[in-house]
């Protein structure tokens, strides 16, 4: 009897285990802290807004945060395609809270520009202070000086949160109220942006020292030092500075320095031409005198021609009258001409309102798939992931990263440049400066002009520029330092902590307002 009832009472327990298991496996799975949106603003497009979100909802979701980025799970089938493994399972889930929860407890809106309308207003405002949710501001500024459009928006929400100190600086002086600023950076992708790992003979104790003896007596030339930038051909990302900077520096007899550039050329911009490599020889005229061939040797990255690279083109139609297709692409705009092929696609595509010459010249994303190309067979897609492994090989295997801009609401790239142990050359003026100081990088003089952006200075630059490559050793090692700050202070870990802080502070004190009201 006894036996029996052992059994039975150990068939009770297995039984009431296993219903247990079930019904953990059947309710939704559990997520820490107040509930985030990340209202973005923007599709899935080649804009820093979405990448910035999309890092930070990963970041989010990877220390269980709750959060939620409507605009990653509303991406087209097919443009889901053309997003990265990582990015494609982020998006799948990302419209929704991990916990099931139907309302944010904080819902973050971009502010997409100094002129751009504000993403809040005064009934939207109240209305989630209503129902009990945080109406947060992000914005950030290039300059010192907000624009009247800033600074009603920052005031309009119930907070503010900008990326470094500086932002927080600039917005306090601006009179934007002090107890409604919050600091909360971008997010550094840590799992991908790294220091390559070391080589065999590295690991066997072959210095770098010795590799170079090695070298010298096989006649071989010394190591390359290899600078590079990462832009779009604009005034504010400065390439006159960068390049009268590196061509001052060196000249065509430096054989064993390159400069490395990935630039987009947008066609609002008005450069006066289409491509980078167009951009460097005429600025090799304007700047130097000289054809490009007699000067220090600059390289330009020019990305694949595909349906995730095309994202503008320009037609000159039968009566000569310069007219525009505008595509969005997941993360890069690559300009090309328009050829009949393209012409038999804008057919195919139903294109046959195009903007005007004078469009806003704020690119305008069209109500189609942005990698309608597939749609023609001529087209082969191409991968080429600038934010991803395309990126973080380039930002690797360079000794520096430069940008002398003129003024930078965070600066990504140079971000992910310092995390992969590049030592960054930047000018020491906005956003850059959360990450970049003179104790991990080489932070150039910025002069600060009339209207609240910066002047770089050549000369300071072009003296880092030669420091680095004269000096390879203590480069990298500054290098190296620069890395780990970044990966420490700037990880998907470190920023979610941050984040997920902030809100619950958000949150808090609504209910404190609320309750005394």
């Amino acid at each position: 009897m006894r036996v029996r009832r052992a059994i039975a009472l150990l068939l009770a327990l297995l039984l009431a285990t296993a219903g247990a298991v079930v019904a953990e496996e059947a309710a939704p799975p559990r997520c820490r802290g107040p509930g985030v949106e990340l209202a973005v603003g923007v599709g899935c497009d080649v804009s820093g807004f979405f990448a910035e979100a999309l890092g930070l909802h990963a970041a989010l979701a990877s220390a269980n945060r709750c959060v939620r980025t409507p605009t990653l799970s509303a991406c087209a089938e097919k443009m889901k395609r053309v997003l990265t493994p990582t990015e494609l399972a982020i998006a799948r889930t990302a419209g929704a809270f991990q916990d099931g929860r139907d309302a944010a407890d904080v819902v973050v809106r971009w502010h997409l520009g100094e002129d751009w309308e504000c993403p809040w207003n005064a009934t939207s405002v109240r209305d989630a202070r209503d129902a009990g949710t945080v109406a947060v501001l992000r914005s950030m500024t290039e300059k010192t000086i907000l624009s009247a459009t800033q600074l009603a928006c920052a005031a309009t929400a119930s907070e503010v949160w900008v990326p470094s100190e500086w932002h927080a600086a600039a917005y306090r002086v601006a009179g934007v109220s002090r107890e409604s600023i919050r600091v909360a950076p971008e997010v550094v992708d840590d799992d991908v942006f790294k220091p390559k790992p070391p080589r065999a003979e590295e690991l066997l104790g072959r210095t770098a020292n010795e590799k170079k003896k090695r070298k010298k007596k096989k006649g071989t030339s010394p190591t390359t030092t290899t600078f590079l930038a990462v832009f779009q051909w604009q005034h504010r990302k400065a390439p006159d500075a960068l390049l009268k900077a590196y061509w001052k520096a060196f000249d065509a007899s430096d054989a064993d320095v390159v400069l490395k550039l990935r630039a987009k050329v947008p066609i609002w911009a008005n450069n006066g031409f289409t491509t980078a490599d167009a951009g460097v020889e005429h600025l090799a005229k304007t700047l130097a005198g000289k054809p490009r061939r007699k000067l220090a040797r600059v390289e330009v990255i020019e990305p694949p021609r595909g349906a995730t690279e095309l994202t503008q083109a320009r037609s000159i139609s039968r009566r000569s009258r310069t007219r525009l297709f505008l595509y969005t692409g997941p993360h890069t705009t690559a300009f090309a001409r328009c050829t009949p092929f393209l012409e038999d696609f804008a057919r195919r595509s139903s294109l046959s309102a195009r903007p005007p010459v004078g469009f806003n010249p704020r690119p305008r994303r069209l109500s189609i798939p942005s990698d309608a190309f597939q749609l023609h067979p001529d087209v082969r897609r191409e991968r080429n992931d600038p934010h991803q492994s395309a990126m973080a090989t380039l930002f690797a295997d360079a000794a520096a990263f430069v940008s002398p801009s003129r003024g930078e609401g965070w600066c990504l790239p140079c971000a992910a440049a310092m995390a992969s142990d590049a030592v960054l050359i930047a000018s020491d003026f906005g956003g850059v400066t959360a990450y970049a100081n003179a104790s991990n990088a080489l932070p150039t003089r910025c002069v600060e002009d009339a209207s609240g952006a910066c002047e770089p200075d050549v000369d300071g630059l072009a003296w880092r520029m030669r420091w680095v490559r004269e000096r390879r050793a203590e480069a990298a090692a500054l290098g190296r330092k620069g890395g780990e700050s970044v990966r420490e202070r700037f990880s998907k870990a470190s920023v979610a902590e941050v984040w997920g802080r902030e809100a619950g502070k958000a949150v808090d004190a609504l209910r404190v307002g609320r309750s005394r009201a």
